[in-house]
């Protein structure tokens, strides 16, 4: 299920010079997982069905959208996102919307201490957006004194970002860390301003 996580600051978010009310998505990943990063050995799963039984499954499509990449108990873990019905649901070992629902995991783990450390690296991308609303301006006084203004309505400040995100998750059997080159598209909306009244 997608689900977007949303962080409300509607409290006094008291950073000069203003007070704002602000809210955001926290980018929400989508890994892709492609047949023939597993056919090279770049990447291997394993999968457990709901009794902690490992099968024998195959990557039949190109590639497949995953979410909730994360570790557990030293093991990267994720769950494939619904794939739309194909005559691969038919396949028994084929990963397809028939799959029974199960625990996939990222194949990095070490068995002896000499063994060398396996790194995967999956691609991901996600869309992020935030908005704010500053309520009140600070301004100060002729005495040096830090005074709240009340913004009017005609003076408040609208902002609006909008991005895509991309990069790679670099996964080991002691961490998950990702790496994003920073692209996005801005729009920002400013209301006309008036002064503010004391």
């Amino acid at each position: 299920m997608k689900q977007a996580f949303i962080l409300l600051l509607a409290s006094a978010l008291y950073t000069l010079p203003a007070v704002s009310v602000y809210a955001q998505n926290i980018a929400h990943f989508y890994y892709i997982i492609k047949k023939k990063d597993i056919d090279s050995g770049r990447l291997k799963l394993i999968y457990r069905d709901h009794d902690d039984s490992i099968r024998s499954l195959r990557m039949c499509y190109p590639k497949l959208k995953a979410e909730d990449l994360h570790m557990e108990d030293g093991v990267p873990v994720f769950h494939f996102e619904r794939i739309p019905a194909s005559t691969y649901d038919s396949v028994p070992d084929c990963i397809s919307n028939s799959t029974p629902l199960g625990r996939f995991e990222v194949d990095v783990g070490k068995r002896i201490i000499g063994d060398p450390t396996v790194v995967a690296r999956i691609p991901f991308h996600a869309i992020t957006w935030n908005a704010s609303l500053t309520l009140f301006k600070i301004r100060t006084a002729q005495h040096g004194n830090p005074v709240f203004a009340v913004s009017d309505p005609a003076s408040m400040l609208i902002s609006v970002i909008y991005g895509y995100t991309f990069g790679y998750a670099k996964v080991n059997h002691e961490a998950l860390r990702t790496f994003m080159p920073p692209l996005a598209r801005l729009l920002a909306l400013r209301l006309p301003t008036s002064q503010v009244k004391r």
